[in-house]
């Protein structure tokens, strides 16, 4: 018996949102930058926080213990992920040529060096009844580590310098959106 279409939307929600906020992208580029710009870190902040509300602390140290999950997975994403796309696609010239331009030949390149997203993965982590303080603890790892990895990695990848950014306010960022507010919530 096929489902009712208020019950897949429900079941689907993230799903749903996700893709309402493409279209709306899509359709007003400029408004959404501006509501990302002006939210983004606030509603990150709320979605770490109410984590800690629901998880349990042994969680998240058992979830802080699995060093060779968050090894692999940053593995993964900082590394073999950006080799692959490079080895593969950027370095014999298929980005330029499937893209069409240089500049975002190479910004696709750049986007394969960063980290993991912060909150998207959590959602789908959790969406899919995963370990949810594993991927908490990998999004904190993972944008931490990013922060160093990141631009040297591009650098490499693309050449030119490597950008300088003040590591001080990246920590601190990762700290007010990530940490403090999983701890208060945990508390």
């Amino acid at each position: 018996m096929a489902a009712k279409p208020a019950s897949c939307v429900r079941d689907n929600a993230i799903l749903a949102l996700t893709i309402i906020a493409a279209v709306a992208a899509a359709l007003s580029p400029s408004s959404g930058a501006s509501v990302y710009s002006d939210l983004s870190s606030p509603l990150i902040a709320a979605l770490f926080f109410l984590l800690g509300t629901t998880l349990r602390v042994d969680e998240m140290k058992g979830a802080l213990l699995t060093w060779k999950v968050h090894a692999s997975i940053q593995g993964f994403s900082l590394l073999a992920t950006p080799l692959v796309f490079y080895l593969l696609v950027y370095k014999p010239g298929l980005a330029r040529w499937l893209l069409a331009s240089d500049a975002l030949a190479a910004g696709t390149m750049a986007t394969c060096c960063m980290p993991t997203t912060t909150n998207t993965g959590v959602m789908f982590t959790q969406q899919c009844e995963g370990s949810v303080p594993v991927a908490v603890v990998n999004a904190a790892v993972g944008n931490f580590l990013g922060a160093f990895v990141s631009p040297l990695l591009a650098s490499a990848f693309i050449g030119g310098g490597v950008v300088s950014q003040n590591y001080s306010a990246v920590f601190l960022s990762i700290f007010l959106t990530i940490i403090l507010p999983l701890v208060a919530g945990l508390a």
